[in-house]
């Protein structure tokens, strides 16, 4: 009869493995590791956005940005079944400020209005500056159901304020063209509508003044 041989205290000795614990922490460290990459991997994308989306001489988002962060704006306004809005403000007589101040001073004039707009609006709605003088900004959500934009008169409460006490060899001048959202019309639109309201404005200030 052929007896099984006793195992030796060598084979009675357990194969090591690793633990439960240390399994554990390895896959804990490769999933920081993945989301700290995917952290950084967003962060560049941010700053790519955000360098591409600003206005480099006044800080305020350009018309890119406008347009992309504007629809997300009108998109949750709709949403919340809340009104909303889009101005124009056309700074006036800035070649006028180049030409005897020199282009500096243009861009000063430029820089001081696009803080004077900053001030004026709330810190929710968008200020962009969209073309050499002209800013666009989107008010979301925007509840003055009335036919003038209130927040016209503030703006130019506010210019007249720069004005008066700004201790600058100029003056600013703005013309302002408003128009409430309509749903389903793109931000693009509204922003045409929104200059093209300004421009009648503008015309109807000169006509005005003559």
């Amino acid at each position: 009869m052929i007896r099984p041989r006793r195992p030796t205290d060598e084979a009675q000795r357990p194969v090591p493995l690793r633990s439960d614990a240390r399994i554990e922490d390895a896959t804990r460290l490769e999933h920081l590791s993945a989301l700290h990459d995917l952290g950084r991997t967003l962060e560049r994308e941010i700053q790519s956005f955000e360098a591409a989306s600003i206005d480099p001489l006044t800080g305020l988002t350009n018309r890119s940005g406008l347009i992309a962060l504007g629809e997300e704006m009108l998109s949750i306004s709709r949403s919340a079944n809340e009104e909303a809005a889009v101005l124009f403000v056309d700074l006036a007589g800035t070649r006028p400020i180049n030409d005897r101040f020199g282009h500096a001073a243009g861009d000063r004039a430029l820089c001081d209005l696009a803080r004077i707009l900053e001030a004026t609006f709330r810190a929710s709605d968008l200020v962009a500056r969209v073309g050499d003088d002209e800013f666009c900004i989107v008010m979301a959500p925007y509840a003055d159901a009335s036919e003038d934009f209130v927040v016209t008169s503030r703006v130019r409460r506010a210019v007249d304020a720069y004005n008066d006490s700004s201790g600058v060899p100029w003056t600013l001048d703005v013309n302002i063209g408003g128009v409430r959202c309509t749903p389903g019309v793109r931000l693009e639109r509204l922003v045409a509508l929104a200059d093209a309201r300004m421009a009648e404005a503008r015309a109807c200030r000169r006509a005005w003044h003559h």
